[in-house]
C-alpha cells in the first residue's frame, strides 16, 4: 500500500461521543406571539469528532447530569427572533471537555437557526468547569453533546 512513498496514512476509527440529553433533551418553551407557520430547514448530517483514548470515567458536571439539566433551564431564554419567527425544533451541541475541566471546540450537530445555537453554546461557554475524564489514571480529553429542545406554547 505504501508503494515507495514516505508518507503513510493511518485511518483511527470515530470516537463515540456521550449525549447527555439524548433519551429526554431537555425542554425550554416560550409563548406563541403569532399563528404558527410551516419553515422548512436544511438539517446538516451529523459529525464526529475525535478523541485520542477512550476515557474509563466519562467526562461530568459538577453535581451531575440533573444539577447540569437546571444549569441549562435557569439560564437558558429562548430568542426573541425565534419567537418572533415561530422557531421550534432541537438543537444539538458537541464539544469538548478538556484536561482541566474547561469547555471548548463547540460544534453544531443539529441547529433550528434564529439565534437558539449561539444561546446555548454561550450558556455552555459560561458553565463552571466539568470533571474531565480519565483514562489510566490521568485526565483527558473527551467529547461530550447536549440537546434542547426548543418549544413555543399556544397562548
Amino acid at each position: 500500500m505504501n508503494k515507495a512513498s514516505r508518507y503513510m496514512a493511518i485511518y483511527l476509527p470515530p470516537a463515540k461521543i456521550f449525549d447527555l440529553s439524548s433519551n429526554n433533551p431537555i425542554v425550554i418553551k416560550a409563548s406563541r406571539k403569532y399563528p404558527k407557520l410551516i419553515p422548512s430547514f436544511k438539517i446538516p448530517p451529523k459529525r464526529t469528532l475525535g478523541c485520542i483514548l477512550s476515557p474509563q470515567q466519562i467526562a461530568y458536571f459538577p453535581g451531575g447530569e440533573s444539577r447540569f439539566i437546571d444549569y441549562l433551564q435557569k439560564r437558558l431564554n429562548y430568542p426573541k427572533k425565534a419567537i418572533r419567527y415561530n422557531i421550534e425544533g432541537t438543537v444539538e451541541i458537541a464539544f469538548s471537555v478538556e484536561r482541566n475541566g474547561s469547555l471548548a471546540n463547540f460544534k453544531i450537530l443539529k441547529g433550528i437557526g434564529y439565534d437558539c445555537e449561539q444561546e446555548l453554546i454561550g450558556i455552555l461557554k459560561k458553565s463552571p468547569k466539568w470533571r474531565p475524564g480519565i483514562a489510566a489514571g490521568r485526565p483527558v480529553i473527551t467529547q461530550e453533546s447536549v440537546s434542547v429542545q426548543f418549544s413555543l406554547t399556544d397562548n
